[in-house]
């Protein structure tokens, strides 16, 4: 947002160099955006008119003098039948003053004057949609916002290059959900399943979730199935390196505007924290086990300023079993089952990758069969078993 006091100088400034033509630009412009029917005026041999509307003129002038108003009402009478008449000053003018002069103008030309004074001036620059009024009319450095649609677009096409980049190792895998089941406070595994599905929820929920599993069981395949189905809803999912960003020492939203797939894009720690207001946020998180030792202290600070910074957002590490928990207060756990490749023949077609889990065999087998073949998940695994 540009201060006020800015706007102030800069048009100090036009009155002090006489730049009567280029607050003539500025003013239309905010004019045009109160009565959308005027129509500028070239700048020289204007007869009085910097811009004509349906029964009103506009005249422009960086000070603030009844004369002048009167010069361009003189001109403007001539050759123009109007009612109204708009005059935008930068310089200061209070409501005495202009009762004055519309008196004076209605006795003299029996026009109605509406007068734009600095303060209206000021008060319109001042809004977000005229920011670049400021920078281009006035010459303030301001910072320019992307609209939200646009913006929200190119953060998705950042992401959905983030989760390609990371799907890399899985392509031309056929991928099956792999099957969880949630652990007790006890640390022992439940009879509850818990399915990709309900994964998704609870982000949507705003939950923290951790997953835990041994290498190659399918942490990261579970996380890159999350982000790629939640593709057509309105939150946005962020895959990310945990070690990585712990490592950076910066927070969350810097990490994942420091990504390629960002910075390519001019995307921000800030205008990812303007999105944050309006769109739902998840944050898929790999690798909580990995970080360094020496970085132990400073992931638990992360991950608990994370958890604080971040209440409405869905919030998932995934991990090998560790003797530090993530701290996210109120967290569900869940283990990843172990996944056998079994060879089996029905209806003349070879099947594999079930998980041993019994409620699997029994109620699962029947129905996943018909629609799985050779199937593989994550790294390589064992020879088949003949």
């Amino acid at each position: 947002m540009v201060l006020r006091s800015d706007i102030e100088k800069a048009l100090d400034d036009l009155i002090s160099n006489e730049e009567g033509m280029r607050f003539q630009g500025l003013a239309v412009i905010l004019a045009k955006q109160r009565w959308p029917d005027f129509i500028a005026c070239e700048r020289k041999k204007d007869l009085g008119a910097d811009a004509i509307g349906s029964g009103k003129v506009l005249a422009c002038s960086v000070t603030a003098k009844l004369g002048k108003i009167q010069g361009d009402a003189t001109k403007i009478k001539k050759k123009f039948r109007i009612k109204t008449l708009v005059f935008a000053t930068a310089a200061g003018v209070t409501n005495t003053t202009a009762q004055n002069w519309a008196t004076e103008i209605r006795k003299e030309f029996d026009y109605e004057l509406v007068v734009m004074s600095r303060e209206d001036i000021v008060t319109s620059l001042q809004n977000p949609a005229n920011l670049a009024l400021c920078r281009t009319h006035l010459g303030i450095p301001v910072t320019l916002e992307q609209p939200v649609e646009e913006l929200l677009q190119k953060v998705r096409e950042a992401a959905s290059e983030v989760l390609a980049a990371w799907s890399v190792r899985l392509a031309g895998k056929p991928l099956i959900e792999l099957q969880t089941v949630t652990i007790n406070p006890d640390g022992k595994d439940s009879t509850d399943a818990f399915r990709l599905a309900d994964f998704q929820r609870a982000m949507t929920q705003s939950r923290r979730v951790v997953i835990e599993a041994p290498a190659g069981r399918g942490k990261t395949t579970t996380l890159v199935q999350l982000a790629s189905q939640r593709g057509g809803s309105r939150s946005l999912v962020f895959l990310i390196d945990l070690p990585a960003w712990i490592k950076s020492g910066t927070g969350i939203l810097q990490y994942i505007g420091g990504m390629p797939a960002f910075q390519s894009r001019s995307i921000n720690a800030e205008a990812l924290a303007r999105l944050q207001k309006m769109e739902h946020f998840s944050f898929l998180l790999n690798g909580w086990n990995e970080v360094a030792e020496s970085d132990s202290e400073r992931a638990v600070q992360a991950m608990r300023e994370l958890e604080r910074d971040f209440p409405a957002a869905g919030i998932l590490v995934a991990t090998r079993t560790h003797h530090i928990v993530p701290p996210l207060p109120g967290a569900l756990r869940a283990r990843i089952l172990p996944v056998l490749r079994v060879k089996t023949t029905f209806m003349n077609t070879t099947y594999h990758d079930l998980t041993t889990s019994s409620r699997v065999f029994k109620d699962v087998l029947p129905a996943r069969l018909p629609h799985i073949h050779n199937v593989r998940l994550g790294n390589a695994f064992p020879p088949a078993l003949n």
